[in-house]
This record gives C-alpha cells, sequence and structure tokens, in this order.
C-alpha cells in the first residue's frame, strides 16, 4: 500500500499531465461609434522643435488590405503649429482583412514633406508630432528588366502604406525610358549619413525594394522575371464571383506575403518570385482551403484552380494552462 503522501504525489503528477488546455480570448473593447474620432497634433521643425505655423496638412487613411491610401482632409496649423481633425472613423490596427490606419503629411514653406502616422496602437493624438526638415534631397534613377530593356510604368514609392504609394507624395512613376526622380525627400543630415528606402511595383514583375547609402542619390533598380499567379474566386454560399475577397501567397520557408484582392468578377492576378507558396483566400466572414507548396516558376504562368469561399473565420487568442490546486 502506498502511503498517503506518496498517493498525494502521484495524483498531483496525474493532474498536472492531463490538465485541459483553454483559451485566453483577446482582449475585447466596446467599438466606438463612428465618424467620431479626432486626430490631433502640431507640427515642428526638425532641429529646434520651435512650432511651425502655416503647414498644410493631408490626411490620408489606407483602409482595407489592397484599397489604395486615400486622402480624407486638409487644414493648415495655427501659430503654435497645431492641427485638428474631427469627425473622423475609429482606427482598426487590430483587424485582418478591414485595418484602418492614419497618415498625415505636412508641406509648405519650400520644405521637404514630414510625415506621421495615427492607428488606434498609437500614443495619445494629443502627442502627434510631425517633426519636418529644412532642406530637401533628390533621388532620381532607371528601372530595367534582366534583358536591361527599361520599364515603362513602374511606380517607385516610400512604402508608409501597407496598401500602396500616396500619389504625388514620396513617389514616382518612371517614364518610357525607365527613368523616375523623386524630389521632396528630406534631408535630416544624420550624423551616420542620410539614406532612403523604397518599394517598386509594376503588374508584370514581383515587388522590389532598394536602398541608398545617401542622399542626393542615382540608383540603377533590376527588376527579376517572376511567375504570373491568376485565378477566379466563388462564393458557395451565394454562388456569386468572390469580389473583394483578399488572397495571401506566402512565400516558403521565408514566410515573405505577397497580398493581392479580386476584381468585381472574382478574378485576381498577382506576380511573385520563384518559389514554393502557400496560398490563402479569405473574405469577411468566409475562409477558403489553402493551396499548399503551389510551385511557381520565373516566366510561367500558373492558373489556379477556382478557389471556393465557405462560412468560416479565423480564431485569435491565446493558449495556455489553467491550474486550480488545492492543498
Amino acid at each position: 500500500m502506498l502511503s498517503s503522501r506518496y498517493l498525494r504525489l502521484a495524483v498531483v503528477v496525474a493532474l498536472v499531465l492531463c490538465l485541459p488546455l483553454w483559451i485566453v480570448p483577446a482582449s475585447r473593447t466596446a467599438e466606438p461609434l463612428k465618424n467620431d474620432y479626432t486626430i490631433r497634433g502640431r507640427c515642428v521643425d526638425h532641429f529646434d522643435s520651435g512650432p511651425l505655423a502655416g503647414m498644410t496638412i493631408l490626411l490620408y487613411k489606407g483602409e482595407g488590405r489592397v484599397s489604395p491610401p486615400v486622402k480624407v482632409g486638409q487644414t493648415t496649423t495655427d501659430s503654435k503649429g497645431r492641427f485638428e481633425f474631427n469627425g473622423l472613423e475609429p482606427p482598426r490596427d487590430g483587424e485582418r482583412l478591414d485595418p484602418l490606419k492614419y497618415g498625415a503629411f505636412a508641406k509648405g514653406g519650400d520644405r521637404p514633406y514630414g510625415v506621421q502616422f495615427h492607428s488606434s496602437s498609437s500614443r495619445n493624438p494629443e502627442e502627434m508630432e510631425i517633426r519636418m526638415a529644412r532642406e530637401k534631397a533628390t533621388l532620381v534613377g532607371q528601372v530595367t528588366n534582366e534583358k536591361n530593356q527599361p520599364v515603362t510604368g513602374a511606380t517607385v514609392y516610400q512604402n508608409y502604406f501597407e496598401q500602396g504609394a500616396v500619389p504625388g507624395i514620396f513617389s514616382a512613376k518612371t517614364d518610357q525610358d525607365g527613368f523616375f526622380e523623386m524630389t521632396d525627400l528630406p534631408l535630416w543630415k544624420w550624423q551616420n549619413g542620410d539614406h532612403a528606402y523604397v518599394t517598386i511595383v509594376h503588374p508584370d514583375y514581383p515587388k522590389t525594394s532598394a536602398k541608398t547609402e545617401v542622399l542626393p542619390a542615382d540608383i540603377r533598380v533590376k527588376l527579376q522575371t517572376g511567375c504570373v499567379v491568376t485565378g477566379t474566386v466563388l462564393e458557395r454560399v451565394t454562388g456569386k464571383p468572390g469580389a473583394a475577397a483578399v488572397l495571401t501567397l506566402e512565400e516558403l520557408p521565408s514566410s515573405n506575403q505577397t497580398i493581392v484582392g479580386t476584381d468585381a468578377n472574382g478574378n485576381f492576378r498577382v506576380p511573385v518570385a520563384e518559389g514554393r507558396y502557400t496560398i490563402r483566400a479569405e473574405a469577411k466572414d468566409r475562409v477558403c482551403v489553402a493551396k499548399t507548396d503551389q510551385e511557381c516558376l520565373a516566366g510561367e504562368t500558373v492558373k489556379l484552380p477556382t478557389m471556393t469561399l465557405v462560412e468560416g473565420g479565423f480564431i485569435a487568442g491565446t493558449m495556455g494552462f489553467q491550474p486550480n490546486f488545492r492543498s
């Protein structure tokens, strides 16, 4: 017979081994009313933090995963460099398919643009601060393909919004010879020198990034030949095309993602770098069985089988143990 001491120990061990998993739900807060949100801030000189009056503030929003940023407001700073935007929809930085964040761009006084962003996880909007440099820097260059042919119509931009470039602000289009020019970059005069990161997109080539170590600069960017992935998304519930569905192509094993949306007919087309991919389609309250280990070879076009959305969604939360020992 086991002593009571060892019996208690055995019971404790058994409980530890058999503890049920429990789900800690993601924190939820009451949704604020629509169009009752305010963004406030101030515009200051980068070098002495002095207020900048009379600066034009352009407010843009990036909404969803694939729709381009749009301008939603414009105002001018007062004598203390302050500005305010009222009647806004609250930010949504925790939404998978429908995030919303704001970007405020300041211009004026022959200065380069200043920029600051705001989302629901940002600091208090009273503290939003846009710092503006005093001098502009220029970035010029040429975009070509692997055959050294100029690429016309490529967009070169600084990637402030996941959804893409803000037209005319930190962005440019390549001309018929593949050349571009960005003239509104800020010169911060950092101790280690100024540099710039840019993203290059074109409907026939995979997204590419480039960096310059100094400003001003003249760079050359070569776009790689990719694989064009096409397909169609349908709604099983309604039988209609899966318009406004979002597709995520995740490269293996790097987990780099390319995101594209469907058109009104449920069709999509996107160039990706050569590799193997997991491809998912989803929409509001709808999911689809993922296409796994899809091979994509450079120079080829891959037409996927029709992807069908069914009712469902993703579960967000934290998994852990909930012991309940008693002496």
